[in-house]
């Protein structure tokens, strides 16, 4: 798992929000096994389609998956399986990218990054 951004609900945990935040955006039941990193460096900004700018704050969990069938929501126009290896080639932003490789260390080291 990459990414399952939205909103943290009032009375929510962090791990709560993810595991939620994806059911809703892909239909897949997670259990949370662990923490990959936490990206805030205040030089990577989102800008919107509204003109606000934000500063990137991002938790990366390592998850299994439980149950549940994919799907994805009207945020989405649509999805595909592609090796960790291999989605770091697609048209991404380089702080997405960089959490990708990040993942893929994990895999080997099991050790968190702060970043």
């Amino acid at each position: 798992m990459d990414h399952a951004g939205g909103t943290l609900d009032f009375g929510e945990s962090m791990t709560d929000c993810a595991i939620r935040e994806l059911r809703e955006e892909t239909g897949l039941n997670i259990r949370i096994t662990g923490l990959i990193g936490t990206y805030t460096d205040p030089r990577f900004l989102i800008a919107y389609s509204d003109d606000e700018v934000r500063q990137e704050f991002t938790l990366v969990y390592a998850a299994d998956i439980e149950s549940g069938e994919l799907k994805i929501d009207d945020e989405s126009k649509e999805y595909r399986w592609v090796p960790l290896t291999s989605a770091v080639d697609l048209p991404l932003a380089e702080s997405q990218k960089r959490r990708l490789k990040d993942v893929m260390q994990y895999q080997e080291e099991q050790k968190p990054f702060l970043r």
